[in-house]
């Protein structure tokens, strides 16, 4: 089930915060969320992020890093699956 939350924001990060977040539950980086849906840069979702509307794929922010869960991007993606017979 799909989380409410759009959105955490921690006002500081350290290395520790971060490992334990990784170690928890699988999470992308900006980076690997991009180059799994084939985009060229992080440029698209990075201004998707900051239009203010509500984003596209929920993420979690540390610091000034962003987070993408996971089984919540492939669970959209499930979602989003356009079936062919």
């Amino acid at each position: 089930m799909m989380e409410t939350l759009t959105h955490v924001h921690m006002k500081k990060a350290n290395e520790a915060d971060i490992e334990l977040l990784m170690n928890k539950k699988p999470f992308l980086t900006t980076r690997q969320l991009s180059r799994l849906f084939g985009y060229k840069s992080t440029d698209a979702l990075r201004k998707q992020r900051s239009k203010g509307n509500k984003p596209i794929f929920p993420f979690i922010k540390i610091g000034n890093r962003v987070f993408y869960d996971l089984s919540v991007i492939l669970e959209l993606a499930q979602r989003s699956l356009i079936k062919t017979e």
